[in-house]
């Protein structure tokens, strides 16, 4: 049930960042069509310019399937991985998602930092914790949505934070957050979401995940273990 869930999920983000390349591609065609039919001219010009659009979006299209692809990879083996790396790859996994729901994500810039770690298992884990935070805010504060992604280092741990000003977490069930069907979403929210990313942070990344809320937002927080590379 867990995967479906996140399968679910990662349809509902492929589909938000297929709808726009896709409508640009349809424009084009439609464009070139018309043309055709009202035997309109239509210079080389115009034309090539209208094909490179076309080859442009199809190429991000594809691009994106790879994206998705590497995201459903697993990790065969810890590998040391610069956090810049892991934000960009979020970014391109939920940036269309957000801006849909008119959301602002910032996300942390200076993150030039080496973990040893599974890369796409931490990436699951922050796709899933900016998901929730957008559900919230769509819930309940779609005029004004940001999601604000931070990243601080202490000697033993980095802390990536995210943090939402979706209206905080329910105190009703608060205690039992992280519970399989427990969820703050009022319809069709079935809570496997964090606690797979509770089960993937302790058990396979042996860090920490836990969280903390008002009535402005909740913040979340991966805490993971970094050492100090040798010559960093």
């Amino acid at each position: 049930q867990s995967r479906q869930a996140a399968m679910g999920d990662m349809l509902s983000m492929i589909a938000h960042q297929w709808r726009q390349p896709l409508s640009i591609i349809l424009m084009a065609s439609n464009t070139i069509h018309a043309r055709i039919e009202l035997e309109e001219k239509i210079t080389t010009e115009n034309l090539l310019e209208l094909v490179t659009t076309i080859n442009e979006q199809t190429a991000y299209l594809s691009h994106t399937i790879d994206d998705f692809r590497n995201f459903f990879m697993p990790d065969k083996t810890k590998e040391s991985v610069n956090l810049t790396v892991i934000f960009e790859r979020l970014q391109a996994l939920v940036q269309k998602s957000v801006e849909n729901n008119g959301i602002a994500l910032h996300l942390p810039k200076n993150s030039d930092i080496l973990i040893n770690t599974y890369a796409n298992q931490l990436l699951q884990v922050l796709v899933n914790l900016v998901s929730n935070a957008k559900d919230a805010i769509k819930e309940n504060n779609p005029q004004e949505g940001k999601i604000e992604v931070e990243l601080q280092q202490e000697k033993a741990n980095v802390i990536i934070s995210i943090c939402d000003n979706g209206g905080g977490i329910d105190k009703s069930i608060e205690a039992n957050l992280g519970q399989p069907y427990v969820s703050t979403k009022s319809k069709n929210g079935t809570g496997l979401g964090l606690y797979m990313s509770l089960i993937i942070v302790s058990k396979h990344l042996k860090g920490k995940l836990y969280w903390e809320s008002n009535e402005k937002g909740a913040c979340f927080y991966v805490q993971l273990p970094y050492k100090e590379e040798h010559g960093h």
